[in-house]
């Protein structure tokens, strides 16, 4: 498996790479947060743990950049912890014109923290820790790969 999504909320999506994917399962991801996006009723966030795998397929970030055009996209935010996810994550920013819209954070409250900046109260009642530190958070998985 190269990753997991879990749903924290109706409104935040937590991907968790296992790995470095390959592009059968990156280009599936895309299609997952597409599909989270158009389902949706209001924006949503994405809050990515880039620290074990990362995208590194340029047109796999050009077809996810493509998704801040839509109309339910909230915003990105990424858990690096390495100068190669650090790399990826800004290279996304650059195709889509995002600027802040995919931050690099280096820790979960980090993560809570400019959550709320975007939307107060969005992460209430996350568990943040047991979300970063337990291989398998306690929030439904709603897509993957095998």
């Amino acid at each position: 498996m190269d990753y997991r999504i879990y749903q924290l909320t109706p409104r935040i999506y937590f991907i968790r790479w296992l790995r470095q994917p390959n592009i059968t399962s990156a280009m599936q991801w895309v299609k997952d947060l597409r599909g989270f996006l158009n389902q949706a009723d209001a924006s949503v966030y994405f809050v990515s743990d880039v620290r074990q795998g990362v995208v590194e397929d340029v047109r796999v970030l050009s077809h996810l950049a493509e998704l801040i055009k839509h109309r339910n996209w909230g915003g990105g935010l990424s858990l690096s912890d390495s100068l190669s996810g650090d790399v990826y994550v800004q290279m996304y920013g650059r195709l889509s014109g995002a600027g802040n819209q995919r931050d690099i954070c280096r820790s979960p409250e980090e993560i809570s923290e400019r959550l709320n900046l975007a939307e107060a109260g969005i992460d209430s009642g996350i568990e943040w820790d047991s979300v970063f530190n337990s291989l398998h958070p306690p929030y439904p998985v709603v897509a993957g790969t095998e």
